[in-house]
């Protein structure tokens, strides 16, 4: 039996409540990386290949399931939808962007728990800071150096705005090519979601997540599971404190949460961030199965600092907290390709390896096992895995 999978009852059916990032792409999107994964990595699944259904649109939501070949249910899953809201904060062109984030920086810069931001890995401060920096020094930069070979006030003058320029647009070519507008815009849309909190369309969202959640868990799902990947992970907290105010407080054990890549601690850090402050607080007093998968590779997210950062509690009692340790699970090559394209390392939760993951995205959905169950064989694995290599 492969270590990815244990025993447990065959018709363990999961429900799974999906909740991406600051993506524009929505449903359909992820309906099919779903399907390329599935496709990709058929031949290691004990149950023969996996059927994905097509998708099914339910108002904002998009549905599919999962079934087995004998035609037995393995997950229902509900990929909650909020794409609609991330393009409508989604500003457009350089001038847009550039000068917003200045501004956004320039307050977040002051709001900043630098003291618990101290905790960070590396990477994280690079994925925060970097894209911004690369738009302001380049220029600043090559635009000095310009003027330096200039000779005279007049070449001194042209030099320095030949070279800002040269660098701004180099700065920005770069920025597409590494997908940091993509992160500046993550930047302004948590920077206005840090000082406001949701707004009434977010809200209404967090809401129904919170009402279809509280609806699953009194229907017979062996395990209901909300899982979430960047930037919502940030969102699943006033979800689950809003289904704990639902349940008052008696979220059933059956009930998990997983996050993936997450930056839960970027609002956790922030001063200004009161209702985020009491969001966490609210989670941390449910105490419910938390499974939080972050790689310190991963510069778009906060791997393995407690998510409630400076809070009385910082870690809630059900906290797990993993690195994926895909140096187990890919090979040399795949390795070296992803650490040069650190946006499609930022999926790679979502993917499979060469040698499947317990907690990788399939295995969480589909697996006839407990989430408590996949952590367990992926804590197993490890040295197994290793001894391989």
């Amino acid at each position: 039996m492969s270590p990815t999978l244990c025993q447990i009852p065959p018709l363990f059916k999961r429900k799974i409540f999906y909740l991406g990032g600051f993506d524009p792409r929505g449903g359909r999107f992820y309906h099919g990386l779903h399907q390329q994964v599935l496709d990709a990595q058929a031949p290691d699944w004990p149950e023969g290949r996996l059927i994905l259904s097509p998708r099914q649109r339910r108002g904002a939501d998009v549905n599919w399931t999962v079934t087995d070949q004998a035609g037995s249910l393995l997950a229902d899953t509900t990929c909650l939808g909020w794409d609609d809201i991330v393009r409508d904060h989604w500003p457009r062109g350089a001038l847009a962007v550039g000068w917003r984030i200045l501004r956004a920086h320039a307050h977040m810069l002051r709001q900043l728990d630098f003291a618990q931001m101290r905790r960070w890995p590396r990477g994280s401060w690079i994925g925060l800071f970097g894209p911004v920096g690369m738009l302001l020094l380049g220029p600043v930069l090559l635009g000095l150096g310009a003027a330096g070979l200039a000779g005279g006030l007049w070449g001194l003058w042209a030099g320095l705005g030949a070279g800002v320029g040269l660098g701004a647009g180099a700065a920005w070519t770069a920025a597409r090519r590494t997908h940091a507008l993509w992160q500046m815009r993550f930047v302004l849309f948590n920077d206005d979601l840090a000082r406001a909190g949701p707004d009434a369309a977010l809200d209404a969202r967090l809401t129904h997540a919170a009402g279809l959640i509280a609806e699953a868990l009194a229907q017979d799902w062996d395990e209901v599971v909300l899982i979430s990947h960047s930037n919502g992970t940030e969102l699943a907290v006033p979800v689950l404190a809003r289904l704990g105010a639902r349940l008052e407080g008696a979220v059933p054990d059956r009930f998990g949460m997983v996050t993936y890549g997450s930056c839960v601690q970027l609002l956790a850090c922030r001063r200004d961030a009161a209702w985020f402050a009491r969001d966490l607080d609210a989670v941390a007093r449910l105490g419910v199965r938390w499974v939080d998968v972050a790689s310190p590779a991963d510069g778009a997210c906060v791997a393995l600092v407690p998510p409630a950062q400076g809070r009385p509690v910082e870690a809630p009692a059900g906290l797990i907290q993993r690195s994926p340790r895909w140096h187990l699970f890919a090979d040399a090559a795949t390795r070296a390709a992803r650490r040069r394209d650190r946006f499609a390392q930022h999926f790679d939760y979502l993917r499979r390896m060469q040698r499947a993951s317990p907690l990788d995205y399939v295995a969480i959905t589909c697996a006839r096992r407990t989430l408590a169950q996949a952590v367990a064989a992926f804590d197993a694995c490890g040295p197994t895995m290793e001894a391989a290599q």
